[in-house]
């Protein structure tokens, strides 16, 4: 096996990659999971945002989260019937949010 990793490197590669969460929290991921699914079957776009925002209240670090209420909220005025809420305006928001925690 010693040999295999001398020839191959893996061992050199393995130690080159780097994964960094998204958040420390477990149960914000599994939120956020679950909001990225409704909202990427445009099913129950409500509850989508009542999920990141859940998820976004235990990490509000939470870059990514906060990248997909952005999402949501963008187009469900799109998808649902006109409630008076701003969902343009809270997209720009968590857009915006979502850049100052991670602008990549």
């Amino acid at each position: 096996m010693d040999s295999l990793v001398d020839k191959l490197g893996v061992e050199k590669v393995a130690r080159m990659v780097t994964v960094v969460p998204a958040t420390e929290n477990l149960d914000a991921y599994q939120l956020y999971l679950q909001a990225r699914d409704l909202f990427q079957r445009r099913d129950r776009l409500d509850k989508s945002i009542e999920l990141y925002e859940q998820a976004i209240k235990m990490d509000p670090g939470f870059a990514r989260a906060w990248e997909g209420l952005a999402a949501v909220e963008a187009i469900y005025t799109d998808w649902n019937d006109e409630d008076g809420i701003d969902h343009l305006g809270k997209a720009i928001d968590a857009a915006n949010r979502a850049i100052e925690l991670d602008s990549t």
